[in-house]
């Protein structure tokens, strides 16, 4: 933690004078100018997108690595697993961290140390250095992802949600377009080097290096840790950063069923990482560019997704939530219902997609209709991951925003980083069809549990413990 004030920060990005400084509020993230949100938004995004890509770009690499290292495909795969881990473990740790300390040290050091180990992984000689560099890679930069998010939230308030909410749908596309566009970008840039595999880590080493050097200038956002420094210093020593992650996770209604449904879905996208080259190798024989080319299916349902989120957003349910927020009576919590009507359509279309990609990627059916498929999973994905983190910032807002974060991306990345090592084996075991199928079938349960917290989310949200104490103003 460094020793500056935040104003003394403040004053060196933003080249103003003491006087300026010294005005009321001068220091407060709502009065910034508009370039200065602007600036810094376009940061968020870069860095946003940055650390997703570098694992999902891997998946062009894999063969490669295996040839290089002679290593089997499912040790290949090793490194998209460990790189997933680190994200369970970095927002656990950040993104309390990044509330009560701030969020500008955290975000940098964060993006320096992935750097770092980006070059060593890209550098090394052994399949042993690489797969330890990426794996601290993945640790390191996930401990960004919230604070990230922190930073959204700091940046405007209640009066300026439809500008906030805008910055939160591009910090969590810009992550959605990174998973859908590696591979992509990754086989693109294999087979423009002569198939030379590095160059996937040298790319994410350019990409991180950018998003550092553009949020260098990034003052702290976080308003108690620039009030009350030394305050939130001694009320640190009775708390553990990682306690109200578990409390959240354990005792907020809210929070677990959310952390599911994120869950689930990332781990089925995990595992098209391997089936989609299985499938469209196998079955019409795509050389390894034109399967990077079937990633973009995911690429075009994820614009149609975010598109139908925007407008419910704006036409259903930022006018909503205005309505009640007026009519609100002090003590109760009203659910932003609207911002689930993604979600449950995401659900839905999660198992009719599965199912459909499973039972026509087939020899004797035209390669386009697996692929449209995709095109529906897509929009599920970005309904899902999207619009479930959104619908939770509303209820927790900028003081536990960042830690209602965390346990999707504990749940998301602990759950599926294993699935790439062993749904090979599985397609091999239970064929191509019914592997599929059988995370289709598990996509059923978890499908009720968007219009459970439509219907009873605002008697969940009234035994919020961490909302109640907001209002209240004791944590």
């Amino acid at each position: 933690m460094s020793s500056s004030k935040p104003d003394d920060i403040a004053l060196q990005a933003t080249a103003v004078s003491p006087a300026t400084l010294s005005q009321p509020e001068s220091w407060n993230p709502h009065n910034w100018s508009p370039v200065k949100k602007a600036y810094i938004s376009v940061g968020i995004v870069l860095a946003s997108f940055t650390p997703i890509v570098s694992n999902s770009a891997y998946v062009a690499s894999v063969y490669g690595v295996q040839a290089r290292f002679q290593v089997s495909i499912t040790v290949s795969l090793l490194r998209i697993s460990l790189y997933a881990i680190g994200f369970a473990v970095g927002p656990a740790l950040a993104s309390t961290a990044s509330e009560l300390f701030g969020r500008q040290w955290l975000i940098k050091g964060s993006l320096f140390l992935c750097l770092i180990f980006t070059v060593v992984s890209g550098s090394a000689t052994t399949f042993r250095t690489m797969i330890v560099a990426r794996g601290l890679a993945g640790i390191s930069v996930s401990a960004s992802i919230t604070p990230l998010l922190g930073v959204c939230n700091d940046l405007y308030n209640k009066e300026q949600e439809v500008k906030r909410d805008t910055l939160i749908s591009f910090y969590g596309i810009a992550q959605l377009w990174a998973s859908v566009l590696g591979p992509t970008i990754g086989e693109s840039i294999v087979t423009s080097h002569g198939g030379e595999w590095r160059w996937t880590f040298w790319l994410i080493a350019i990409l991180l290096g950018t998003a550092l050097l553009w949020l260098l200038p990034l003052p702290e956002t976080h308003k108690p840790e620039m009030r009350q420094k030394s305050a939130r210093r001694q009320d640190l020593q009775g708390r553990n950063t990682l306690s109200i992650l578990i409390k959240m996770l354990m005792v907020e209604q809210i929070v677990l069923p959310c952390a599911l449904m994120v869950a689930l879905n990332q781990t089925i996208f995990f595992v098209l990482y391997v089936a989609i080259p299985v499938g469209f190798g196998r079955e019409y024989h795509f050389s390894n560019y034109h399967i990077g080319l079937c990633f973009l299916a995911f690429f075009v349902g994820s614009v149609i997704g975010l598109v139908f989120l925007r407008v419910c957003d704006v036409r259903l349910a930022v006018p909503k939530e205005r309505q009640r927020l007026a009519a609100a009576s002090g003590d109760r919590f009203s659910n932003p219902r609207e911002r689930l009507y993604g979600a449950m359509i995401g659900v839905i279309l999660q198992p009719i997609s599965l199912f459909w990609f499973a039972w026509t990627c087939r020899h004797d059916i035209h390669w386009i209709v697996p692929l449209l498929s995709l095109v529906f999973f897509g929009m599920a994905y970005v309904l899902l991951q999207l619009g479930v983190p959104m619908y939770k910032n509303v209820i927790y807002a900028a003081q536990f925003g960042a830690s209602a974060l965390a346990p999707d991306l504990m749940l998301r990345f602990g759950l599926s980083s294993s699935f790439p090592l062993f749904t090979p084996h599985m397609i091999d075991k239970l064929t191509f069809g019914w592997t599929i199928s059988l995370f289709a079938f598990l996509s059923i349960p978890v499908a009720v549990l968007p219009f459970v917290i439509y219907r009873h989310g605002d008697k969940m949200l009234e035994r919020s413990k961490y909302l109640r104490s907001s209002q209240n103003n004791i944590e």
